[in-house]
């Protein structure tokens, strides 16, 4: 998994300076906690996994990150904020407390804590996303076939930054496949 090699990284080249502003992102985010506060919190989570992955000082891994993270289906699990606010206090408390403990392993230079806590995280991230699909596939909010298409586009991002790694270039790529059903 990306995120948890990162920040086994980032461990043990990050600066001080680099904690500190993890640290002011967690405390920005833990006063983001209404449903108003939502479209904040999404991009202060977004720039917190940023910043660790960017302390990894590894420019391919930032790069990947950076492709997959705007692939990444986060405005799910605000979606059913909106829809369930009664989830809200529970999952912002969790994921701050997630986020703490990843701070705090990243502050104290142990590589392998850190990677464990961002494990930790990301496996919940996932349990939760499923979660979540199924509540938006009830409340009919999503669509079979989005989850799909989203996926469609996550690889083509993928692609594009594959082919801008002249070096990892492998000749003889299979041809284009059908057009995609999905809109752009």
């Amino acid at each position: 998994m990306l995120e948890p090699a990162a920040t086994k990284w980032a461990a043990s080249l990050i600066q001080r300076d680099q904690v500190d502003e993890l640290y002011r992102i967690l405390d920005a985010m833990k006063s983001h906690t209404t449903l108003n506060d939502m479209p904040s919190q999404r991009q202060l989570s977004r720039e917190f996994h940023l910043s660790i992955v960017t302390a990894s000082r590894n420019a391919l891994m930032i790069k990947v990150y950076q492709v997959v993270a705007n692939a990444f289906p986060d405005w799910m699990m605000y979606e059913v904020m909106y829809r369930r606010p009664e989830l809200l206090e529970e999952s912002l408390a969790l994921e701050y407390s997630e986020h703490r403990a990843v701070v705090d392993a990243l502050a104290a230079k142990k590589p392998d804590l850190a990677a464990q806590k961002a494990i930790e995280h990301v496996l919940h991230l996932g349990r939760d996303l499923e979660l979540l699909q199924q509540v938006l596939h009830r409340t009919g909010f999503l669509q079979a076939g989005q989850l799909r298409c989203r996926e469609q586009s996550l690889n083509k991002d993928l692609e594009v930054a594959r082919r801008q790694q002249p070096r990892r270039r492998v000749p003889g790529r299979p041809g284009e496949s059908a057009p995609s059903p999905c809109r752009p």
